[in-house]
């Protein structure tokens, strides 16, 4: 006879236990392929961008230096765009008068 919680008993798997949560966890899985879904303040792009781009570096000092108060602007979605072998800077800048 053995005790509950010895080696023994905790040998065997909750097999419905497991295969429900194989199937949740798929579900969920190919629900987020369907409907791929990124909140706007998740954005990888964004924040790659600022570290590997010396072009955003240079759009945000030489926006800054036009602007009465510098210190409060504050840079979203800057993106790079090349049209017809130019090369710009797009973005939205929110900042105090």
């Amino acid at each position: 006879m053995t005790m509950p919680g010895t080696v023994l008993e905790s040998q065997f798997m909750n097999f419905p236990a497991a295969l429900i949560s194989a199937g949740l966890g798929a579900a969920f899985l190919a629900a987020e392929l369907t409907f791929y879904y990124q909140p706007a303040w998740i954005n990888p792009d964004y924040a790659l961008g600022l570290i590997f781009s010396m072009r955003h570096s240079k759009a945000r000092t030489a926006v800054s230096r036009l602007l009465i108060n510098p210190q409060s602007a504050e840079f979203s979605t800057l993106r790079s765009v090349e049209e017809n072998a130019a090369k710009y800077v797009c973005g939205a800048v929110k900042a105090k008068d």
